[in-house]
């Protein structure tokens, strides 16, 4: 838990706070006077010496306690900068109209009574005769509900308060988007027992944060600006717009007209997104509000990379900017982009209901792929990695394909120095600190659905591969007429119950060639099913020569597929693959780990000879292949790629690694045989004098008669002491 102040300086309220300290506590000693009243009250509805107070009868303690703070005593002034002191409403017994959720007291600012969530400023759940851990352990899902819907309903707020009154306690708890902070502010109200009464001062400085709270301006307190009708109406005008929110926060605002939300799932913490249809100038946009780490790569500088690069399939940005360039660890950042249609798989849906020829559509779907791949391989070339390809990030609209929804992406180096600096003063970021985050977050970052094997694994290297894998996911699922609910038995490659079990599901159903389209829910004897396109990608992704590579993909953290051109060039333009194949002939694009320099890769043609370093497998129309690793006494059978370092490559591996034919070597393993067994140490005199005793003429046994066991007995005997039965040594 937070001190107030602690708290009041985390919300960059230092200097509100400063002045309230500054305020005379004798208005608010009067105030905690007239609580006797209403504590007699409350005792006299009392219904049995042990009930106390009923829930009711609590809450409209409280409701007295505001509506006196409402009419404050002389000397009691509203402070500078605040109109109206902040009004509040029941809500016990009637929900609001846009949630089920009945908080005990809402507050909200304006001339007219809340009607919904979108108005709430904050609120107050009040748990009669609680413990402070009793309180917090039973009732903080449900204050994170209250977050939630606000967060949900309320796109622009910076943080959610609520205010907590368990029994006689006001804390205060502050929902932001990296996790919840707990304030206390005091006791306001006194107990019913009264040898658990309050002194009148220690009330009355509760009473004045109270106070406090209550008079902070909504732009301050939660809220980014005051007046939040313009993403509350469905048709805004601009004109209508309030002038406190255009010029200071988005500039591009004033052309922005016909504002309508897209629902959208929003989280509790972490990334979160809002968007919204709209018109930019009379041109159909979309506006995207984010809120992302500051240490994160922001969206539109990623935008600025791609545009600069000449990325096709890209959507355009009208506007972009930061509106809070920083807030306990977020920044919020809006786009304003070409709006781009719909989804890939709406779009073959939708080409399929017009009976259009079979044939027509399974070419659509061919391109569709093809100018996928081409734009991710151009990425890739401006090293940039999208890394979030699912259904709804490939639209379609007036036939050309789109890739949006690039705040995802990672850059695998750093941009040239002076497309750099712009885009860092711009979006208030440095790309040596983004880049390292960026890659630790690579097994994180995507659609859990459509995600590559590897990524659900959990595998620390990320490539376009993983890409490639998720487009093909993508297009099995467009492609899919079977049920794909969860569990659904119809459709099990895309079952998602847990990552791990999706990956290791995803593994089963792509082993056989043969059956890997039913399992993903698509019926290959349908005409429109691009089946050599389908049956190419998946040759390029899991196969190596005419190896399965699943288990190279589960157990190999390290494994980086190859490129099959023959596979590759059924899928691809052959200028993608030309591009690919050039990228994939330069030195390893190194994926910057914290405090490791970069190297300036942009001309960079040639393999890099390191050993243990993979390379691409060698086609005839490129160069020559560069020098193998040196494994030692170990050789490559055929051609494939293995890594050396990996204990796992000679079990998995295949084709296996096969031992040289050098007599040295073959000779080397009798000595290791024979070094393995020992010969056995001389026996010690002591087992010599037991061997000469145990003899029939031996002066040891003279005059005395053999008491011993039969040699058989004897042998299992010292058998089970540990020793040979020849020469009485132990056993190896």
């Amino acid at each position: 838990m937070l001190s107030l102040p602690d708290l009041m300086h985390t919300l960059g309220l230092d200097e509100r706070y400063a002045e309230c300290l500054r305020w005379s506590l004798t208005p608010f000693e009067q105030i905690a006077q007239s609580l006797e009243t209403v504590r007699s009250v409350a005792r006299r509805k009392r219904q049995s010496a042990d009930s106390g107070l009923v829930e009711g009868d609590y809450v409209a303690c409280f409701k007295r306690l505001l509506g006196v703070l409402s009419k404050p005593p002389t000397g009691l002034q509203l402070p500078t900068g605040t109109d109206v002191l902040c009004k509040f409403k029941d809500c016990q017994n009637a929900a609001l109209n846009s949630s089920p959720l009945k908080p005990d007291i809402a507050f909200y600012r304006g001339p007219s009574m809340i009607r919904d969530f979108k108005d709430i400023h904050f609120v107050l759940e009040a748990k009669r005769h609680m413990t402070e851990s009793e309180a917090y352990s039973s009732y903080l899902g449900q204050l994170a509900d209250y977050a939630l819907e606000l967060k949900t309903l309320q796109p622009m707020r910076q943080f959610v308060p609520i205010l907590f009154l368990y029994g006689c306690h006001l804390d205060l708890v502050v929902f932001t988007h990296g996790g919840h902070y707990r304030a206390d502010i005091g006791h306001v109200l006194f107990k019913d027992d009264n040898e658990c009464e309050l002194h009148f001062g220690e009330v009355s400085m509760s009473l004045r944060h109270l106070w406090f709270l209550l008079t902070l301006p909504a732009d301050e307190f939660g809220h980014l600006v005051q007046d939040f009708r313009p993403f509350k109406r469905a048709h805004l005008n601009s004109t209508t717009q309030p002038a406190s929110f255009t010029p200071m926060y988005m500039p591009g605002m004033s052309n922005l007209t016909d504002i309508r939300r897209i629902e959208r799932r929003v989280h509790m913490t972490g990334r979160c997104t809002y968007l919204f249809n709209v018109k930019y100038q009379n041109v159909d946009a979309v506006l995207k509000l984010s809120w992302i780490r500051t240490n994160r790569l922001p969206e539109g500088a990623v935008y600025k990379v791609l545009e600069a690069e000449h990325v096709p399939n890209i959507p355009e940005v009208f506007d972009s900017g930061i509106l809070v360039e920083s807030f306990c660890g977020y920044r919020l950042e809006y786009l304003v982009v070409q709006h781009c249609g719909v989804s890939i798989v709406d779009y073959i849906q939708s080409i399929r209901k017009e009976f259009m020829p079979d044939p027509v559509i399974a070419a659509k779907v061919e391109e569709c792929v093809a100018r996928v791949v081409h734009t991710l391989t151009a990425a890739l070339r401006a090293r940039v990695l999208h890394r979030d390809i699912s259904a709804g990030n490939i639209t379609v609209k007036g036939g050309r394909v789109f890739v949006i929804d690039w705040g995802c992406a990672k850059f695998m180096v750093p941009p040239s120095v002076e497309l750099a600096a712009k885009i860092s003063e711009r979006w208030r970021f440095d790309c040596t600190d983004v880049i390292p985050v960026e890659q630790a977050k690579d097994p994180f970052t995507g659609t859990a659905l459509y995600m590559s094997i590897q990524m659900l694994l959990r595998v620390r290297q990320r490539s376009i591969f993983n890409d490639i894998e998720s487009l093909f996911y993508v297009i099995l699922d467009a492609l899919s007429t079977r049920s794909r609910e969860r569990g659904s038995e119809d459709a099990p490659g895309f079952v998602m119950l847990s990552e791990l079990s999706a990956a290791y599901m995803r593994l089963g159903c792509l082993f056989s060639d043969s059956v890997y389209l039913m399992n993903f829910g698509v019926e290959e004897s349908k005409p429109f099913v691009p089946k050599a396109m389908l049956d190419a990608m998946y040759k390029f992704l899991f196969y190596e020569g005419n190896s399965f590579i699943g288990n190279k993909l589960q157990i190999r953290s390290g494994y980086e597929r190859a490129i099959d051109p023959v596979t590759a060039a059924m899928f691809m333009h052959s200028a993608t693959l030309e591009s690919l194949q050039e990228v994939y002939q330069a030195p390893e694009q190194p994926t910057q780990v914290m405090g490791t320099p970069t190297r300036d890769l942009s001309d960079a043609r040639t393999p890099d000879p390191t050993p243990g370093v993979l390379t691409m497998p060698v086609v005839p129309e490129l160069p020559p292949p560069p020098p193998q690793p040196n494994f030692g006494n170990l050789t490559l059978a055929s051609n494939s790629i293995m890594d050396a370092e990996d204990p796992f490559s000679q079990v998995h591996a295949s084709p296996p690694l096969v031992p040289a034919a050098d007599p040295a070597a073959a000779n080397a393993r009798p000595r290791r045989e024979a070094r393995r067994k020992p010969s056995p140490p001389p026996p010690s005199s002591r087992t010599l004098r037991s061997q000469i005793a145990r003899q029939p003429g031996s002066a040891a046994n003279s005059g005395r008669p053999n008491t011993r066991s039969t040699p058989a007995k004897t042998t299992s005997r010292k058998r089970r002491r540990g020793l040979n039965k020849e020469n009485d040594q132990p056993v190896e």
